[in-house]
């Protein structure tokens, strides 16, 4: 069976790039989560690109809270400090990206996606020095 998800962490952007194979477990997102915040080059302020355009079906509302509660749970641990954007490709993985925005305790840490290009203009804003001083 293939892995749920590979991942890529590009220190000259400071972005850590998940690409979704297949819609994860719980227990997987975690994991990764894990291995990624352990992985040599990841530093918290790096931004996390989470790539879903190969998956055709949306995450359940009960996935959504979980996702949402382990980057929050990183994110009080200052583990993650960077901006996360989700890329999806159908209208129904979008709204559950939106709702994921809304659940999140931390204003503004999430956002979704339908074009690469949007995402990664995003996540580059708060690169820059305004950004991080906010």
């Amino acid at each position: 069976m293939t892995a749920p998800f590979s991942y890529n962490v590009d220190e000259a952007t400071c972005t850590a790039t998940v690409t979704y194979h297949a819609q994860p477990t719980m227990g997987e997102w975690r994991k990764m989560v894990a291995r990624l915040l352990m992985h040599a080059a990841f530093q918290p302020h790096f931004a996390v690109l989470l790539d879903r355009r190969r998956i055709y079906t949306p995450a359940t509302t009960d996935d959504v809270q979980q996702f949402v509660r382990v980057l929050d749970e990183e994110r009080g641990r200052e583990n993650i400090t960077g901006r996360c954007a989700i890329i999806v490709s159908d209208p129904a993985s979008y709204e559950m990206g939106r709702m994921a925005e809304q659940m999140s305790s931390f204003a503004n840490s999430i956002r979704t996606f339908r074009r690469l290009e949007e995402a990664e203009r995003w996540l580059a804003e708060s690169s820059l020095p305004e950004a991080k001083a906010a």
